[in-house]
Order: structure tokens, then sequence, then C-alpha cells
């Protein structure tokens, strides 16, 4: 049986014109749009927001995913204050988690379904893609390692830890 899994979608820090990346056009779509797709048929999809939050909703609506926001404050909206938040959002039940970013508009959902599955069927407590020798996300954590994922600090918490 799949595990049950919570897909949390991190922000990069507002653009120069204060307009979230996440919220861009591509092609047809919003970058958020387009990322969203390939985390279809995750358990729960959150997608954490930093400051204002106009536009989320239309995108995540646009993108047929069942997903909902998470919102924190800009100015404490590093990477690690931001998977805190999510983490407390997420499900009790889940059990795991798939890290990736917000702005991910070129990922599929065969590669994210390939690495979804080799997590669930496997043992590993942390999963992650790598290619030409860097890791990629989403990076997949077993539920036991919440509350370790829950004390990162700072921006660079979780990236020290990839």
């Amino acid at each position: 049986m799949p595990k049950k899994l919570s897909a949390i979608l991190l922000s990069r820090p507002l653009g120069q014109g204060r307009t979230h990346k996440m919220l861009l056009p591509f092609g047809e779509d919003s970058v958020l749009s387009r990322t969203l797709k390939a985390y279809q048929g995750f358990d729960e999809v959150l997608v954490v927001v930093p400051g204002n939050p106009s536009g989320v909703e239309e995108a995540i609506q646009a993108s047929g995913v069942s997903a909902r926001t998470v919102s924190v404050s800009e100015e404490t909206a590093g990477t690690g204050a931001q998977l805190r938040s999510a983490l407390e959002a997420a499900a009790s039940g889940a059990q795991g988690f798939a890290i990736g970013l917000t702005d991910q508009p070129v990922l599929t959902g065969e590669v994210v379904s390939e690495i979804r599955e080799r997590f669930s069927s496997g043992k590993a407590k942390i999963l992650a893609p790598v290619c030409h020798r860097s890791i990629g996300m989403p990076t997949f954590f077993d539920a036991g390692l919440r509350k370790d994922l829950s004390s990162l600090a700072g921006e660079s918490g979780l990236w020290d830890v990839l």
C-alpha cells in the first residue's frame, strides 16, 4: 500500500516587482499552475506563500490540483520558517513529505511519480533526486523526521541537510 504523502511547495522571495515568481506566466499557465500539475495525486498539497497571497488561489484553481495555501509573514519567510509552518499545517497522518518549490514549471508528473514510487516502496528516510552530481527537488522525507525538519532554522537549514 502506498504511503500517505504530503507535498510541501516552498516559495522563493518576492521578485523585484513584488510579484511572486510562481505567478509569472509560463505558456498559457502560470509557473505555479504548471508546477502543481506534477503533484497531482498526492494526499495533500501545501503551497507556502510569503507575504501577500493575492493571485495564488486563482493559480491553484487553474491547475486543477486540490491544494491549499499556508501563509507566512514576508519578514520571516526564510526556508526554515516556511517549512515549519507547512509541517504544522500538514495532516497528522502523513507518512512522508515531498518538499519542492513553487517555481518548477518544467517538472513533470512522471518524474515526481517515479521518485514517489521509489520512496513509498523503499525503506529510506530521505530520498533525493540527483542529476549531474546536484541534488534536486522534490526531496522526500519520512514522517519520523518531522520534528527534526521543524527545528531547522534560517534560510540555509534545509539546504544544509540536502
